[in-house]
């Protein structure tokens, strides 16, 4: 079992631990390749050619981030704050959080916090398994929607992240639209992302460019689902490139300049985004748009 693997399982010890150190002292090593390999593929587009000074700002902002998640978030905190779907205080909507691949629901922890202090009722999925099918992730996300549902009478907002967006739009195909009040993604490949063409696991593989199972996935949604979407997206999004796979046909399209993969849970806009769908009195849908 990899590394990451037993993190997401919580099974740490302390070959866990030293493992975890080699990961942390090789990953601005790794975040160069991915960084630089981005940045050539994004030049394919003039539109999305950003200064080598934001490149290296969004190199350092992701190697913080990405050790606080994997080095301390997710490992040692994934549950340090537990659910509360039956919140109350707040008298308003819930929020289902859907993190990504490698990850756990550690990766939400500012959020978790943010929630709490707000009285909101949420919940924070880790899907398991951690590398299969994303298909096998419906059912715990059908289960934490039907509670939040029970609890508020109103459908969530769910805010996922990479991998995570894909898990949400697979059960949403499979019920009725207004399930989900918001569904507002970070950095998910909806158009698959270059760097899978390097793995071969079952959920890596539907995230590859132009493959067979996103574009069925795209084609059984449709419009009506993209128009509840906010999809965040940047230009210095070190896992999914070319930029613009981040973006969805339809939906709200915000553009992030000089932040990372991993760093954009802690970026204002995708905060403020979601608590302007908390509001009770929102419409469903949503304006279309792209900035």
């Amino acid at each position: 079992m990899s590394l990451l693997a037993l993190l997401c399982t919580r099974a740490a010890t302390p070959w866990t631990v030293a493992g975890l150190l080699v990961f942390i002292l090789g990953m601005p090593i790794v975040l160069v390749l991915q960084f630089a390999t981005m940045t050539i593929t994004n030049r394919a587009d003039p539109g999305y050619r950003v200064p080598i000074g934001t490149v290296l700002r969004a190199w350092a902002g992701e190697l913080a981030a990405a050790i606080r998640v994997f080095g301390w978030w997710q490992p040692f905190r994934s549950d340090a704050l537990q659910d509360c779907p039956d919140a109350g205080s707040a008298g308003g909507r819930a929020v289902l959080l859907v993190h990504g691949f490698g990850c756990n629901r550690g990766f939400w922890l500012p959020w978790l916090q943010r929630l709490r202090n707000e009285g909101r009722s949420y919940i924070a999925l880790t899907l398991e398994p951690p590398w299969g099918p994303i298909e096998r992730y419906a059912a715990a996300i059908e289960a934490a929607v039907m509670r939040l549902e029970r609890q508020t009478g109103m459908p969530p907002v769910i805010v996922a992240h990479s991998m995570g967006g894909l898990a949400v739009r697979n059960w949403w195909v499979q019920t009725r639209v207004d399930r989900i009040h918001r569904l507002i993604t970070l950095g998910s490949p909806h158009h698959g992302t270059v760097l899978a063409r390097l793995g071969h696991l079952p959920n890596v593989r539907q995230m590859r460019r132009h493959n067979a199972w996103l574009q069925a996935l795209f084609e059984r949604e449709g419009e009506e689902r993209r128009r509840r979407a906010s999809c965040f997206w940047s230009l210095c999004d070190n896992i999914v490139f070319p930029a613009d796979t981040a973006t969805l046909e339809g939906a709200a399209n915000h553009r992030i300049v000089d932040t990372g993969h991993v760093a954009m849970v802690g970026h204002p806009a995708p905060w403020l985004e979601t608590q302007r769908w908390l509001i009770v009195g929102a419409r469903a849908g949503g304006a279309r748009g792209q900035d």
